[in-house]
């Protein structure tokens, strides 16, 4: 029991040395912060008394030039209203007079004033229409349609004539050799020819006389002049164009050589779809897309050929 009592007593005694010791050290930091604040103050007092010691600025006066003395200039006095006003001429009416046996009653005349300026504050005032001016006569509507209008041909219904030019891609053919049959190989040949017709308006008939001719491997050299009848209708889509499509019919001699000659006289056919344009009133171009082909002979087997033709036709 003593000797818990003595080591309590240790303890407390311990703490309060250590306590004093941390007090110590807390007083002797606070009296250092306070003699730097002491110290910067009196730095301080001594800088204000320094400047408050310096001599007064003395004060400068400047003096700015006079301005110069703006001249008196006379005022001019202007009119409201310089313009000259024409003088208008007054108006009176003349009476009328009776008739006698001069001759009938004399009315009143009025004076010609249409020279003058119409206002257009007065209620007779009446601005010029062009638009019906115009309009109303005939002669200045022709006239403004013929310089400034663009003239559209017209067709011509009657009869037509014309010459064509164009290009065969045929199909590859064959012959009769006896008792073998010759195959061969077709390539590009060319096409002209001229046609007579006439236009009924939507419908034409018309007669062609065609040559063509194109070279074949091995040898072979075909050709043909045949005489078609064909049939065509047209279908305009503007003020100058027209699709046209139609059938043809007739009869064609075909030549076929090379060692041997393999010719014959058969019927043909062509299927015709094409465009047409109207240059002027005379001239007009067609280009068609014929499918030709003609009857099988005794020596050789169907003609089968596509055509692009050009032609021109020219109105009788």
């Amino acid at each position: 029991m003593l000797r818990s009592i003595t080591l309590i007593l240790y303890l407390i005694f311990c703490g309060s040395v250590v306590s004093a010791q941390s007090n110590e050290n807390d007083l002797l930091a606070l009296r250092e912060k306070f003699n730097a604040i002491k110290s910067r103050s009196f730095e301080h007092e001594q800088k204000v008394a320094e400047l408050l010691n310096r001599p007064k600025i003395q004060q400068v006066r400047i003096e700015l030039p006079q301005l110069p003395k703006r001249p008196n200039i006379p005022e001019i006095e202007i009119p409201l209203n310089s313009t000259p006003i024409p003088p208008v001429p007054d108006y009176s009416e003349i009476p009328k007079s009776s008739s006698d046996e001069k001759g009938p009653s004399i009315e009143s005349e009025k004076p010609f004033i249409d020279d003058l300026v119409s206002d257009p504050g007065s209620p007779s005032f009446k601005p010029l229409d062009l638009n019906n001016s115009a309009s109303k006569d005939p002669d200045l509507v022709d006239a403004y349609g013929d310089l400034y209008g663009v003239e559209i041909p017209e067709k011509h219904l009657g009869y037509y004539a014309g010459s064509f030019f164009g290009f065969v891609f045929p199909d590859d053919g064959s012959v009769n050799a006896g008792s073998t049959n010759l195959d061969f190989e077709s390539d590009e040949g060319i096409a002209l020819g001229f046609q007579y017709g006439r236009d009924f308006g939507g419908v034409c008939a018309e007669a062609e006389y065609s040559y063509f001719n194109f070279d074949g491997s091995d040898g072979f050299e075909i050709s043909a002049h045949d005489f078609i009848a064909r049939l065509l209708f047209e279908f305009e889509i503007g003020e100058r164009a027209e699709v046209r499509s139609g059938l043809g019919m007739g009869v064609g001699f075909v030549n076929i050589d090379q060692i041997a000659d393999y010719s014959g006289v058969g019927f043909c056919y062509d299927l015709n779809l094409g465009v047409g344009y109207r240059l002027n009133s005379d001239w007009s171009l067609n280009l068609d897309y014929r499918y030709f082909l003609t009857a099988a002979g005794d020596d050789y087997d169907r003609i089968k050929s596509h055509m692009l033709i050009l032609c021109a036709n020219y109105d009788l």
